[in-house]
């Protein structure tokens, strides 16, 4: 079968040598479109590292100084600070709530950031810096996890605010303090002339990654410790237990948020779930809009450029009635016609694929291949097979060539089915 089938390619070589060139032309265009496609998705598959499916993200406000509602007694750090924990409480107390916590300007989700360089070899790394306000349960509330070796989560929450002392994920600590427990260490540390100095990072805490934004695979995220701000308005997270009804207990909220919800010059005015939240952070960032233009296009002439292919082999397919007749008056059965014709397709898109992507290789060894965040020096010391160029390249490779596998057979089986059952007198006597 093989020997026939290589002997049929070598004699039409003249023939098949433009559909050759086509399918590394469309192996090559195929890995510009699918490689984003195929990075997106693994990034969504990600474990966000808290849990979100029953967190509702309360927005708040302080009541304006010309409202009549407004109490010029409670402006001073301490009442403004009493007023904020009485507000808590209140949510707190309700009968679906499991949880709550304040977030100011950058949590998980949230547009606002705060960057951090810090040096590790000889590159230097970028790393998020999120704040967490002590005494306010907030790993608890967002389902974060301690790993083993450090302080709990209950106990690194309530931790005395202490300046440079900060809570890193997982994924930080094995960064920079490789092979050993982190908690006590201080960033920079194994620098010759390091003395710590107030302010410098000092570990105290390791909690599993967690992802700042749901759009990204980034887990470099370290929290430094804040004591509460009476200048901020601090919105609220609240986790539902598990038998509540997220859409049941939103409505109930408002329907008492304007008359209970309220505490000195602080007052709830929305809630939502936490799952919209994250997609209106998306799309406000441009993030979503990105991504839809991107897939919409690749789709597009994705799906454009394969149903080319299968045009074109079904065309020439359908041409090869006479050489089918002749064959069945020879003894060939239908589903020998049939296997020959996929086999020099399989063949044609094998050897068409193998030389479009060591063409297409030239161009990621140079350029790189698609990316899950946009932190250039962290691609070095990112264990994912995105930034594994041999991993990367071998993955997404197989997928096209399944793809164009799909695609090619889709074309010949079906003029191959008609043509190999045709009467080979009738084919004969067409030809």
């Amino acid at each position: 079968m093989w020997k026939l089938i290589f002997r049929n390619l070598w004699s039409r070589k003249r023939r098949v040598a433009w559909l050759f060139a086509e399918i590394v032309v469309v192996t090559i265009v195929i890995w510009v479109f699918i490689d984003p496609i195929i990075v997106n998705g693994y990034v969504e598959s990600l474990p966000l590292g808290y849990d979100r499916d029953r967190l509702c993200l309360i927005k708040t406000n302080k009541i304006s100084e010309v409202s009549p509602e407004y109490d010029p007694t409670r402006v001073d750090s301490v009442a403004v600070a009493d007023d904020m924990r009485n507000l808590l409480t209140r949510i707190r107390n309700l009968s679906d709530v499991e949880s709550a916590t304040i977030v100011d300007w950058s949590y998980p989700e949230a547009m606002g950031s705060s960057m951090s360089g810090f040096k590790k070899d000889s590159v230097w790394i970028t790393i998020q810096v999120m704040p967490l306000v002590r005494g306010f349960d907030y790993l608890t509330t967002f389902g974060m996890k301690a790993i083993p070796g450090s302080p709990g989560v209950d106990e690194l929450q309530d931790m005395t605010s202490v300046r440079g002392n900060v809570v890193v994920t997982r994924t930080v600590a094995e960064l920079m303090f490789p092979g050993k427990n982190p908690v006590g260490h201080y960033f920079g540390e194994d620098e010759d002339d390091f003395a710590p100095e107030e302010g410098d990072y000092r570990v105290v805490g390791v909690i599993e990654d967690v992802r700042a934004k749901s759009v990204t695979s980034l887990p470099l995220l370290v929290f430094n410790y804040n004591d509460f701000n009476p200048d901020i308005t601090y919105n609220i997270v609240v986790r539902l237990k598990d038998d509540t009804g997220k859409g049941r207990f939103i409505h109930d909220f408002k329907e008492r948020m304007s008359a209970e919800m309220r505490s000195g010059n602080y007052r709830c005015y929305d809630i939502i779930p936490y799952e919209k939240f994250s997609k209106e952070s998306a799309y406000a960032s441009g993030i979503t809009n990105d991504i839809r233009l991107k897939t919409f296009l690749s789709l597009f002439f994705f799906a454009n450029l394969l149903l080319g292919v299968a045009g074109v082999f079904y065309l020439q397919t359908r041409k090869r009635s006479e050489e089918a007749g002749v064959m069945r008056s020879f003894g060939a059965t239908p589903r020998r016609i049939r296997l020959m014709l996929l086999g020099e397709g399989w063949v044609l898109t094998t050897a068409g694929w193998l030389i479009g992507c060591l063409i297409y290789l030239q161009y990621a060894v140079k350029e790189g291949l698609a990316r899950s965040h946009d932190n250039t020096s962290y691609d070095v010391y990112d264990p994912s097979w995105v930034y594994d160029l041999p991993s990367h390249f071998i993955a997404v490779s197989l997928v096209v060539y399944v793809f164009m596998l799909i695609v090619v057979s889709a074309g010949i089986s079906i003029p191959a089915w008609r043509i190999s059952r045709v009467n080979p007198v009738d084919a004969l006597r067409h030809e």
